[in-house]
């Protein structure tokens, strides 16, 4: 857990009122109108900490000349404040928080700004010793092969930056445009990145390719990266015609045909309860009209029945009305036995009326059976009649309007399919140009060690350059940088930048490349942290936001720059490692909507500029 952070500042002097500023680990921004103390913080802090020139004066510097600065060391949480005064070389230190350094029972250290840094009592010494970096070296002559302690000044010179260079178009690791200080920076960044010093540095192979060769194939490459740089630039104008909205409409295509799909399978689930209804329905009926064909068969039979006890019993009426002479039953001689024959006939005839009654009767329910029957056959086709409406509605449905609805989304699809095909070759030409970059390095390494001298060699290992650049992509991909952000390293000693989708960093516009240098920085804080490298832990930016202006883009190529990068900024920023410290001074603020939503992870500070409007600026007034 190397490094510190800052947590209080204060620039006092006699008779005047002390200007405080109180900071945090994490993300701090400090804004508001110009001519309000920033750019003279931003010195102040500097000089504080033993580098660089004392702030210009200012009309409301003036009478202050007294800096304190408050520092809390990660490894176990313990405060140092600094004091020095503005003018003089000494600074005194003490172990304490700054409210306590004017306590004369704790002693002091004083440290040196000059002299040799590897000297115990000078501020380099003592604030390296708090990121692992004292004992590193850094490497100054190649050819001579001599070294240098690593300084605090390479550190702050890599970390702390002024407005003026954050838009310059070299390179954000080459923090001098001196030739010779080339190599001490790209051995800086190499003991950054891999944690040890030059010495681990892979030694060049003895190549014995003619230069010429290589000379047209970097050629050859260079071409390439550029032409698929504006296949790519083709293909993101192409995805960029369509609104988010149009977009993410085709993003929900999938939703909108699953429940497609779910509303055709309950269709069809409807359909089939509706033919069984209607196979039961139909079995049904055909019972009812074959019970009903037996129950006229029936009842034939009991008219037949009727019409025969009526025969009977009219035949009895008929014979009753004629003299008898003889039995009725046996023809004989009318005698006394006669009158037991005669109770038969009266017997027989009440039994065939009993029988009547009772056949008339059966008729009767059997009739008004039928007639049930009947009514219930009536009802069954009704219900089958409606169940066959509506399957007739379901087919329509399933036939014309769900595959009107089919056809729609496959029309859709289509088109986001053109999309994903575009994003697939955006990925292509991405993958492309970091393997040519990889080869343009390899073949540039081949020149230089069979023809360039050595302080042209470049002595940061190319896989961890592209590391690296993979920590400041996602940077650059969260703020919404541009479409489909890929970010390569040209390790071109001469340039020895970044590449934003195959376009050096450089040729962008002025309010990009303060965008992209910043994202370089933190991308080497992601970076530091991530693999555990021993690192300051701390950034300082003087206005990387106030070039980055709104524009509006032409079909000429002009760039574009979007408002909402700034708020996607804002929104990622917080966002840093643990027990790390940015500080950004700046005329930009967030927006209401987005510092509410940052808020409780930004320390913020706002200089109205204004008298009686908030904090005027930084010096009391």
């Amino acid at each position: 857990m190397s490094g510190f952070f800052i947590r209080s500042i204060n620039i006092q002097g006699k008779d005047v009122e002390t200007a405080r500023l109180e900071l945090k680990s994490g993300a701090n921004l400090i804004t508001g109108a110009s001519d309000t103390g920033k750019s003279y913080l931003f010195a102040a802090v500097s000089y504080g900490l033993g580098i660089g020139e004392a702030p210009k004066d200012i009309p409301q510097s003036i009478g202050y000349d007294e800096i304190l600065i408050e520092i809390i060391r990660y490894k176990d949480s313990k405060p140092y404040t600094l004091w020095r005064r503005i003018g003089t070389a000494a600074i005194y230190v003490k172990e304490c928080e700054l409210k306590d350094f004017y306590n004369k029972n704790i002693t002091y250290k004083q440290l040196q700004t000059t002299g040799r840094l590897d000297n115990e009592n000078h501020i380099s010494s003592f604030l390296l010793g708090f990121m692992g970096l004292k004992d590193k070296k850094i490497l100054v002559s190649k050819d001579k092969g001599s070294t240098s302690p690593v300084s605090w000044k390479n550190l702050m010179n890599l970390t702390f930056i002024p407005e003026d260079q954050i838009i310059k178009t070299t390179s954000p690791f080459y923090y001098s445009v001196q030739y010779k200080e080339r190599t001490m920076a790209q051995s800086l960044l190499h003991i950054l990145l891999s944690g040890n010093d030059f010495s681990d540095v892979v030694e060049k192979e003895d190549f014995t390719v003619a230069e010429n060769q290589i000379s047209g194939k970097i050629e050859f490459i260079e071409y390439q990266i550029k032409h698929y740089g504006n296949e790519k630039l083709i293909l993101l104008d192409h995805t960029n015609n369509h609104s988010k909205e149009e977009r993410q409409k085709f993003l929900n295509i999938n939703e909108t045909l699953q429940n497609n799909i779910e509303l055709a399978k309950k269709l069809i689930s409807k359909k089939n309860e509706l033919l069984a209804q209607k196979q039961e329905l139909h079995n049904d009926l055909v019972y009812k009209k074959e019970l009903l064909q037996r129950f006229q068969i029936l009842e034939q039979q009991y008219i037949s029945d009727a019409d025969r006890l009526n025969f009977i019993l009219e035949t009895h009426v008929i014979s009753s009305q004629l003299g008898d002479t003889v039995c009725p039953i046996c023809s004989s001689p009318l005698e006394d036995h006669t009158i037991d024959h005669m109770l038969e006939k009266e017997n027989f005839m009440l039994a065939a009326t009993n029988e009547l009654i009772k056949t008339q009767s059966n008729l009767a329910g059997l009739k008004e059976t039928a007639e049930n029957l009947f009514f219930e056959e009536n009802s069954l086709l009704f219900e089958i009649e409606a169940v066959d409406n509506n399957l007739s509605e379901i087919e329509d449905d399933l036939d014309t309007n769900f595959s009107i609805k089919i056809k729609e989304l496959k029309d859709e699809l289509n088109q986001y399919l053109e999309f994903e095909r575009s994003d697939r070759e955006i990925v292509f030409i991405d993958n492309l140009i970091t393997r040519l970059a990889e080869e343009k390095n390899r073949l540039e390494q081949l020149s230089n060690s069979k023809n360039q001298s050595e302080t042209d060699i470049n002595l940061v290992p190319y896989s961890k350059l592209v590391s690296l650049c993979k920590f400041i992509e996602n940077r650059l991909s969260n703020w919404n940088y541009e479409e489909q952000v890929k970010v390569d390293f040209d390790s071109s000693y001469n340039i020895f930048d970044i590449m934003i989708s195959g376009k050096s960093r450089r040729s962008y516009g002025k309010g990009k490349r303060s965008i992209s240098f910043t994202a370089c920085l933190i991308g080497l804080l992601d970076y530091c942290s991530f693999n555990q490298t021993d690192f300051s832990n701390l950034i300082v930016l003087d206005s990387p936001l106030t070039t980055f202006e709104e524009k509006q883009k032409d079909y000429t190529g002009a760039e574009k720059i979007k408002a909402e990068i700034l708020k996607s900024f804002f929104t990622d920023i917080v966002k840093l490692p643990e027990n790390s410290q940015i500080i950004i001074f700046d005329n930009k603020i967030p927006d209401p909507v987005t510092l509410d939503l940052i808020k409780d992870n930004l320390n913020l500070h706002v200089f109205s500029g204004i008298k009686d409007q908030g904090r005027q600026g930084f010096f009391p007034v």
